[in-house]
């Protein structure tokens, strides 16, 4: 069972869909998601994906706090 707000990150597919139908601005230097995906250059760690414009072009950054992006959290809808 759930408990508390359940806030995390956007899925890219809900960042992209949030910016593109509703009236959502793109943080200065893009958005972190949710996706993250095995680092093709540091064997062993972890790359992030973000989005990187208003019509959702994305990129890689370390998942790190030494190239920080921003984020926005989400809830998961409750009837």
């Amino acid at each position: 069972m759930q408990r508390g707000p359940g806030r995390r990150l956007p899925t890219y597919d809900e960042l992209a869909a949030a910016l593109t139908h509703a009236e959502v601005t793109l943080a200065p230097g893009g958005e972190l998601t949710s996706q993250i995906y095995p680092s093709a250059s540091k064997p062993g760690q972890v790359e992030d994906l973000y989005v990187t414009t208003p019509t959702a072009n994305v990129a890689l950054t370390p998942d790190n706090a030494e190239f920080p992006i921003s984020f926005r959290c989400v809830t998961d809808p409750r009837n």
